[in-house]
């Protein structure tokens, strides 16, 4: 995970080298969800923001509070953390146009304490509980499948899932701390409930059509 956090990292100071300004931003986009990975803050927080990266006086900055907050996690230090986060914010501010900044923070902050991790890390004085709590949070209750979740939904392996979300058939899909890939629900058009009514009526009509001697006609496909 350090490895490729690396790589992106000089990709960016690489693109802004070559003035590919457009392109080192979006790279820019994918570090910082994985570091509002890191709180647990929905796929979405950064939707229709977009960084405009121009010099990497603001990037050498922005890395330096990015290897702090991993510090500060590493070492169960939630409440230092969530502190850095919001210098880490300030940051970024800068590198966005000035008709997205309006109340950015905030919001970001009031998506913090809604998805309850702050308080759960608090209360538990342990990420790992706090992240077991979060985990089943997100698995049953909010917005976002696992890849076994999501490969029981259209029938397919858990491999083929990760492999979808590692090729970007996802492209909001990301990955937690821990490297487990985690799925928006508008991806997918049955939830959990439809996915196994629509597989028990499916195996009902295959045990009907085997006692009517129905034959499958893909097999002449």
């Amino acid at each position: 995970m350090k490895q490729e956090e690396h790589i992106l990292w000089d990709t960016v100071e690489l693109l802004c080298e070559q003035q590919q300004y457009e392109k080192a931003g979006v790279i820019l986009k994918s570090i910082v969800q994985r570091i509002f990975t890191l709180f647990r803050l929905p796929a979405d927080t950064l939707d229709g923001v977009s960084f405009e990266v121009s010099s990497t006086t603001v990037l050498v900055s922005l890395h330096k509070q990015e290897r702090t907050i991993r510090q500060q996690v590493m070492a169960q230090d939630i409440e230092r953390a969530a502190t850095t986060l919001q210098a880490y914010l300030g940051i970024l501010e800068q590198l966005i146009s000035p008709t997205q900044r309006s109340g950015w923070i905030q919001q970001i902050m009031s998506r913090l304490v809604v998805a309850h991790y702050y308080q759960a890390s608090v209360v538990s004085g342990n990420w790992a509980n706090s992240e077991k709590v979060h985990e089943q949070r997100v698995s049953y209750a909010s917005s976002v499948y696992t890849s076994k979740e999501a490969a029981t939904l259209i029938g397919v392996s858990d491999q083929t899932i990760r492999r979808w979300c590692e090729a970007g058939k996802y492209p909001d899909a990301y990955q937690t701390e821990g490297g487990h890939w985690r799925i928006p629900h508008s991806y997918f058009k049955l939830n959990p409930a439809q996915a196994q009514h629509r597989k028990d009526f499916a195996l009902k009509l295959d045990v009907y059509n085997a006692r009517q001697g129905v034959t499958d006609e893909s097999e002449f496909l």
